[in-house]
């Protein structure tokens, strides 16, 4: 077997190769599972804070100027700073219309959550649209001197 391609050096190199496509393989399974997770919500008295997988907003009631439901998001134009798999895109997002938005949302799902701040956008969903309607209700009931439509 001393003329094998498999002996030596290249049997060396191809289980180098292996292992690294197996360690490069499940670093990519996490960041696709982590990136997946639905974000969580976090109230205070006079604040809240939205995040998820490396994502977060915090932000006082008394900064936002309209919180609204919508049942379509604004064309996404490009990423900033975020992961887009579609249907999920979390992060920072150039959209038609906002220059700045932080996404939760899973594209696939409306209703969505519009919270315009003073300094940004936030919009937030989850795939089951209840679960979205119930967040609405409880932001709505934290947040006073806004008109709802």
């Amino acid at each position: 077997m001393k003329n094998s391609v498999y002996t030596g050096d290249f049997y060396k190199i191809g289980i180098g190769v292996f292992y690294t496509m197996i360690v490069v393989g499940v670093i990519v399974a996490i960041i696709l599972y982590s990136g997946m997770k639905a974000p969580t919500t976090h109230f205070e008295d006079n604040k809240m804070e939205i995040s998820s997988t490396g994502y977060n907003i915090e932000f006082k009631y008394s900064d936002i100027i309209k919180v609204d439901t919508i049942h379509s998001l604004p064309e996404i134009l490009s990423r900033t700073n975020g992961f887009g798999a579609k249907p999920i895109f979390k992060g920072h997002f150039k959209m038609k219309g906002i220059e700045d938005a932080l996404l939760f949302v899973d594209i696939e799902t409306p209703p969505f959550i519009y919270i315009k701040l003073k300094e940004k956008s936030v919009f937030i969903n989850y795939r089951d649209s209840n679960k979205t309607l119930v967040l609405f209700d409880k932001i709505k009931l934290k947040v006073s001197g806004i008109i709802f439509h």
